[in-house]
């Protein structure tokens, strides 16, 4: 059995990107009065249609922000909800004509989830930060979108071009050091 980040493997060697578009917004502003630290509710759907020669995945967030219990101002127990936000992406990729024999619904469908979700991440945070700029609340920047290692394989070493020694993941190199360069003089500059 494939696990999803194989499946999404097979199917993205094959497509081509095509766009990524806004096509929904909405942003609820209950609270102007924003004070961090708040919570972010975060869900991510994607849904995906499939018509020949292209695949369309949906991607949709819905986030909403909910400061300290004792903020609200009823007797619910309810943290106050100072906005919330539903916006969806299309992510239109470009599929082989024909398609191989060996792509199927569960590669398209983790291709969504694994794939789709990362392109259109950018494009979701970058909005999510200006609808709250333009607000008037303190800008939210959301986190960046991971996936954890799952494959103990995968975290080995990487040798890039130029390098001498192969990088781990997640490190960097110091750069090399700076040699000393000998100051030149003017003609006439008197010596220190």
């Amino acid at each position: 059995m494939l696990s999803d980040t194989l499946r999404a493997a097979r199917l993205g060697a094959v497509v081509d990107l095509v766009s990524i578009g806004l096509h929904h917004v909405e942003f609820d502003l209950t609270n102007p009065l924003v004070v961090p630290p708040y919570s972010l509710d975060i869900e991510l759907d994607v849904n995906w249609h499939h018509t020949e020669p292209l695949i369309l995945y949906d991607v949709t967030l819905e986030l909403s922000s909910r400061g300290d219990a004792r903020d609200d101002d009823d007797a619910s127990g309810e943290a106050a909800v100072y906005f919330s936000a539903v916006l969806g992406f299309f992510v239109v990729y470009a599929l082989p004509d024909p398609l191989p024999d060996d792509i199927g619904e569960a590669e398209l469908e983790a291709f969504g989830r694994e794939s789709a979700t990362f392109a259109a991440w950018p494009y979701i945070r970058e909005t999510v930060q200006s609808l709250t700029a333009r607000s008037g609340i303190p800008p939210l920047s959301l986190e960046v979108l991971r996936r954890p290692i799952v494959d103990a394989s995968l975290a080995a070493p990487i040798a890039r071009p130029g390098d001498r020694r192969p990088r781990k993941r997640g490190t960097t190199q110091a750069p090399p050091k700076a040699r000393a360069q000998p100051v030149k003089k003017a003609r006439g500059e008197p010596d220190q």
